[in-house]
C-alpha cells in the first residue's frame, strides 16, 4: 500500500488546488492594483477640487478688470465734457 501523500499526488484533484491558489493570488493582486488606482484617482480628484477653488477665487478677484474698458470710456467722456465746458467758460465756443 502506498503512503497517502504519494497516492493523492497523482490524482487529478491535485491540479485543482494549484489552480485555486494561483487564481486566489491573481485576484489578490488585481484587488491591490484596483485599490491603488482608486487611491490615486481620489488624490487627483482632491487636487482638482483645490485647483478649481483657486481658479474661482482668481476669477472673482479679477472680474472687475473686465469692466476697466467701460470705466476708461466713461472717463474719456467726462474729460471731453470738461474740456468743452472749459472752452465755453473761456468764451471759445
Amino acid at each position: 500500500m502506498l503512503p497517502l501523500a504519494v497516492h493523492t499526488a497523482g490524482t487529478p484533484h491535485a491540479g485543482w488546488w494549484k489552480g485555486l491558489v494561483i487564481g486566489f493570488a491573481v485576484v489578490v493582486v488585481l484587488v491591490l492594483v484596483v485599490a491603488f488606482i482608486l487611491t490615486w484617482a481620489s488624490r487627483i480628484n482632491d487636487r482638482t477640487q483645490d485647483a478649481l477653488e483657486a481658479f474661482d477665487s482668481a476669477r472673482a478677484g479679477t472680474a472687475p478688470l473686465s469692466r476697466l474698458r467701460d470705466t476708461r470710456a466713461a472717463a474719456e467722456d467726462v474729460l471731453t465734457a470738461m474740456r468743452a465746458a472749459r472752452d465755453v467758460l473761456r468764451g471759445r465756443a
